[in-house]
C-alpha cells in the first residue's frame, strides 16, 4: 500500500509540475503578445498624431502666407501622401487597438479625409471660395481624446 501511494504522490506531483510549466509558458506568451500590442498601439497613434499635426500645420502655412491657389503640386502631393499614411496608422491602430480607440482615431483621420477631398475639389474645380482647412478646436478635442484612450488601454492612464 505504501509503495502505491508514493506512485500515486509521484504522478500527481508530476501533472502539477507539468501543469504548472504550462500555465507559466502561456502566461509569458500572453503577457508578451500584450506588450507587442501595446507597443504597435502607441507607436501607431503617436504616427497618427504626427502625420495630422505636420498636415495641419502646412496648410496652416500655406493659408498664412497667400491663396489657396499658390499651393504648388508639390505641396499639395506632400498633403495628400500625410493624408493617406494616416490611413495606414489607422489599419494598425484598428489592428492593436479597442473599438473606442479605434473609433478616435477614426474621426481625426477623417478631418483630413474631408480635408484633402476639399483640396482636390478645388484644384479640379478651380472654386475659389473652397478652402481645405481643418478645424483646429475639432482637431485638438480628436487628438486629447485619442491621447486620453490610449493611456487608458495602455495602462500609462
Amino acid at each position: 500500500m505504501g509503495n502505491q501511494l508514493s506512485i500515486l504522490l509521484s504522478v500527481v506531483a508530476l501533472v502539477v509540475s507539468v501543469s504548472v510549466a504550462f500555465y507559466t509558458q502561456w502566461s509569458m506568451n500572453r503577457r508578451e503578445v500584450d506588450k507587442s500590442r501595446r507597443e504597435m498601439l502607441t507607436r501607431s497613434v503617436a504616427s497618427l498624431i504626427e502625420k495630422s499635426t505636420s498636415r495641419n500645420e502646412s496648410i496652416r502655412d500655406w493659408a498664412l502666407v497667400g491663396d489657396y491657389d499658390d499651393m504648388s503640386n508639390a505641396q499639395s502631393n506632400i498633403l495628400l501622401k500625410l493624408e493617406r499614411e494616416m490611413v495606414f496608422d489607422l489599419v494598425q491602430i484598428r489592428i492593436a487597438g479597442s473599438r473606442e480607440t479605434c473609433d478616435a482615431a477614426s474621426k481625426l483621420q477623417n478631418l483630413h479625409s474631408i480635408s484633402q477631398e476639399m483640396i482636390t475639389r478645388f484644384e479640379q474645380a478651380d472654386v475659389p471660395t473652397l478652402r481645405p482647412h481643418v478645424d483646429q478646436k475639432e482637431l485638438e478635442n480628436h487628438t486629447n481624446n485619442l491621447i486620453r484612450l490610449v493611456r487608458i488601454e495602455t495602462g500609462l492612464k
